[in-house]
């Protein structure tokens, strides 16, 4: 039961990034020219507005393509 509540949260946080125009670097909305900065585990990534939109777009396509694994 645990892993199919699991399994419809991954579809919907995978659809909702799908289907958001935004880009967004966490819970900001970048526009063109911005750069998101994000760290993790001590080393910091930047990425150009086009990169994290297409971050944002593998992330939807892997939260949705997950439930099938």
């Amino acid at each position: 039961m645990i892993g199919l509540i699991a399994g419809l949260g991954l579809i919907v946080v995978g659809v909702l990034n799908l289907s958001d125009s935004a880009v967004k670097c966490g819970a900001k909305v970048m526009q063109q020219g911005d750069i998101c900065t994000t760290t993790r585990n001590g080393n910091s990534t930047d990425r150009t507005y086009d990169r994290q939109r297409s971050e944002n777009r593998r992330i939807g396509v892997l939260s949705t393509g997950a439930e099938w694994l």
